[in-house]
């Protein structure tokens, strides 16, 4: 089974050629280095070539080969933009796929467990882990390095600070 990761949302239009606005999960993410992405459409993953694909404000903007006109691309506003996992560039060892995250187990600055991490959710600043701590309501920590010790992606854990008990509680 193939497996994705989400790269980013696209928001909106940029001109009437077909570029398109990327809102990314990831602002230094080598977009200019990935040729084949794939766009959730009404549930299906549809392949796109990307064309290019340049930083601008906030955004990234793309382009689709053979998507030439706003008309083109205009049904893609408030998709998702994807690359396959195994497809996927390492970036560096403190990079983490959004889809690395979830479902990691989280664990206190005395590596008792806490929860376990259910979603993410995009920031201006840094992305937001939603988190399952087994309570009647999620808890959101955000993934900032004064509240995230380690990240163990091969055993699933994230040990957090002492600094993230005060968020949390």
């Amino acid at each position: 089974m193939v497996s994705y990761y989400s790269l980013g949302i696209i928001v909106n239009t940029h001109n009437l050629k077909g570029d398109l606005r990327l809102v990314p999960h990831y602002p230094n993410y080598p977009f200019k280095k990935i040729k084949k992405v794939f766009v959730k459409h009404f549930g299906q993953y549809m392949i796109m070539e990307l064309e290019k694909a340049r930083p601008h404000k906030k955004f990234w903007l793309i382009k689709f080969r053979g998507h030439d006109r706003v008309e083109d691309v205009a049904k893609y506003k408030g998709e998702s933009l994807f690359i396959e996992s195994k497809k996927a560039p390492k970036i560096s060892s403190s990079f983490y796929y959004w889809e690395e995250i979830i479902g990691c187990t989280l664990f206190n600055h005395r590596h008792e467990k806490y929860g376990k991490v259910v979603d993410i959710l995009p920031s201006s600043g840094h992305p937001v882990y939603v988190v399952d701590a087994g309570n009647a309501y999620e808890k959101m920590i955000p993934a900032a390095k004064e509240f995230i010790k380690k990240i163990d992606r091969k055993k699933k854990k994230i040990f957090l600070t002492e600094a993230a008990l005060s968020v949390l509680e």
